[in-house]
C-alpha cells in the first residue's frame, strides 16, 4: 500500500516500461513512486491546488499534470524539474492528453474549451472553442491527426490535430459525456454519457454516419433495427439485420425517406 498523500488521490498513470507510477492528489501535489518497491522516490510540488490529470510521454521522460489551479505542468521525470507551466484556461484541467509522437500536449478544461501545446517548447498552438459546457473527455486519435473532445453540454467536437479545425459536431446524446475511448485503429469512438447510453461512432471521414447498437435502440422502444443519419436526422431502418449487436448501413440511405418507425 502506498501512502503519503494527505488529501484523496485523483490521478494515476504507469510510465511505459512499468516501473514507475505517478499519483495526483487533492493535496496538491504529484508523486512518483517505484512500481516494484513501493519506495516513494519524489514528490513533485508547484500546483496551487488539486493535482486532477496526468499524463506521460510515450519515451517515459516527461509527465503532465493539470490541475484545479488552471494550469499544466510539464515536469522532467527524472529530475522532478518543472519544465513549463502552461496557463491559459480559466478553470480546473479535467484532462490531459499527449499525442503519439510526444510532441503535443491536449488539455481541457471546465471553462468549455481545450487547447494544444507544443510539449517541447510550452508554445500554445490552438485554442479550440465552441462547447457549451466543461470538457470533460479527450481522445487523439492514433494517428495523431484529430482530437475528440466530449463535453457536458452532450455533443462530441471532432477537431484537426495541425489547424486546430473544428471538423464536425457529433450530436445524440441527452446527457453529459463522461468517457470515451477510440479504437486502435482509429475508426470508431465509443462515448459513455449520464443519459444511460453509451454510443459507438464512426470518426473515419469515409463513413461518417453514427454507428449504435440494436440493444440500445430496444430499450428507446425501437421495434426494429434503425440506424440515426446525422445529416438529416432522420431515423432509418436497415433491414435486413437479423443479429444484435452493431448496426451499420451505407451513407446513400441519409437520402431516402423513412419508411416507418
Amino acid at each position: 500500500m502506498l501512502t503519503g498523500h494527505q488529501g484523496p488521490v485523483w490521478a494515476t498513470v504507469i510510465t511505459p516500461d512499468g516501473k514507475h507510477l505517478v499519483t495526483g492528489s487533492f493535496d496538491n501535489t504529484a508523486r512518483v513512486w517505484n512500481m516494484e518497491t513501493g519506495e516513494l522516490i519524489r514528490t513533485l510540488s508547484g500546483h496551487q491546488n488539486s493535482v486532477r490529470a496526468i499524463a506521460i510521454t510515450p519515451d517515459g521522460k516527461h509527465v503532465v499534470t493539470g490541475s484545479g489551479d488552471h494550469t499544466a505542468r510539464v515536469w522532467d521525470l527524472k529530475t522532478g524539474t518543472v519544465l513549463h507551466v502552461l496557463e491559459g484556461h480559466g478553470d480546473r484541467i479535467e484532462k490531459t492528453v499527449i499525442g503519439p509522437d510526444g510532441k503535443r500536449l491536449v488539455t481541457i478544461s471546465f471553462d468549455t474549451t481545450a487547447r494544444i501545446w507544443n510539449l517541447e517548447t510550452g508554445e500554445l498552438l490552438h485554442h479550440l472553442q465552441g462547447h457549451e459546457g466543461g470538457v470533460e473527455t479527450a481522445n487523439i486519435t492514433p494517428d495523431g491527426n484529430r482530437l475528440l473532445t466530449g463535453s457536458a453540454d452532450g455533443t462530441v467536437r471532432m477537431w484537426d490535430m495541425d489547424t486546430g479545425a473544428l471538423i464536425d459536431i457529433l450530436r445524440g446524446h441527452e446527457g453529459e459525456i463522461v468517457a470515451a475511448a477510440v479504437t486502435p485503429d482509429g475508426n470508431r469512438l465509443v462515448t459513455a454519457s449520464a443519459d444511460k447510453s453509451t454510443r459507438i461512432w464512426a470518426i473515419d471521414p469515409a463513413n461518417y454516419p453514427l454507428l449504435t447498437t440494436n440493444e440500445m435502440l430496444r430499450a428507446a422502444g425501437a421495434k426494429t433495427n434503425f440506424r440515426a443519419c446525422r445529416k438529416t436526422q432522420d431515423i432509418i431502418p436497415v433491414l435486413p439485420f437479423p443479429e444484435p449487436g452493431t448496426i451499420w448501413a451505407p451513407e446513400e440511405l441519409c437520402d431516402q425517406k423513412a419508411a416507418a418507425k
